[in-house]
């Protein structure tokens, strides 16, 4: 049961890797003010985001490799 709990984990840690990095390269369909406050917030958090996107990659990844040894 542990190894199905920390695959969901693990899953979902790399949509949310996969969801900031679409937010972050403006691949998300915002449009009107929605697209400039993304616009704003990237310029002033970008690197937040990437802080973020690569934790996310490290430690989902780590999580699988844990669980599979």
């Amino acid at each position: 049961m542990g190894k199905i709990i920390n695959l969901v984990e693990a899953i979902i840690g790399l949509i949310g890797a996969f969801f900031f990095f679409l937010y972050y390269t403006g691949r998300l369909n915002y449009s009107g003010d929605k697209e400039l406050r993304r616009k704003n917030r990237v310029e002033k958090y970008g690197w937040v985001f990437v802080f973020v996107i690569i934790l996310l990659l490290i430690c989902s990844l780590g999580l699988i490799i844990k669980t599979f040894t």
